[in-house]
């Protein structure tokens, strides 16, 4: 039998695994507003995402003749302690790379991001997941995404491609999914 004291400290020590990385209160959760950059608007990324993106892609692509887990990722220092291990996953047309992120964005929790990156063939998805739940995000960024695909739907070669952006049930929580694959 293990004392009381053994047993409070097992404890609060297999609580610490699993909360992992969440800040121990909401004002230290970093803020992602920047780094995310109006990612719902347009889908297109802010200059700090883009570059994270692209940094992923390097260290992380399965694309044929691409030299794996030899790139640095730069992570802005603000946005440093939001940031999870990421992983990659192979598929037969794109590589997903999949980032625990831990912060908020437009006020919103989020809970990661993933990057489809097509094999020279023009996917591109990124998404954006939220612990909030789906009316939730809706309500926040709900508008611009409506916004965004009324604009898409006026532009002919947008149309023509599908481009979306969409907000979707994810877990529990909902997710910010931006399709601009060619």
């Amino acid at each position: 039998m293990m004392p009381t004291g053994l047993r409070a400290r097992a404890a609060t020590a297999a609580l610490a695994l699993l909360v992992g990385a969440l800040p121990a209160s909401a004002s230290d959760v970093p803020r992602l507003d920047a780094f995310i950059g109006g990612l719902e608007r347009g889908c297109r990324a802010g200059a700090a995402l883009d570059a994270f993106r692209s940094d992923l892609n390097a260290r992380y692509s399965f694309e044929e003749g691409h030299p794996r887990l030899t790139a640095t990722v730069r992570i802005p220092p603000a946005i440093a302690a939001a940031v999870g291990r990421a992983s990659a996953e192979r598929h037969p047309t794109h590589t997903r790379i999949h980032v625990p992120l831990v912060g908020t964005y437009r006020g919103l929790r989020t809970r990661s991001i993933a990057f489809d990156i097509g094999h020279s063939n023009g996917v591109g998805v990124t998404t954006l997941a939220f612990a909030a739940p789906i009316r939730t995000v809706e309500a926040e960024i709900g508008p611009d995404v409506a916004r965004t695909m009324q604009a898409f739907a006026a532009d002919a070669l947008e149309a023509t491609l599908g481009l979306s952006a969409r907000i979707v049930p994810a877990g529990e929580g909902a997710a910010l999914v931006c399709d601009t694959s060619s």
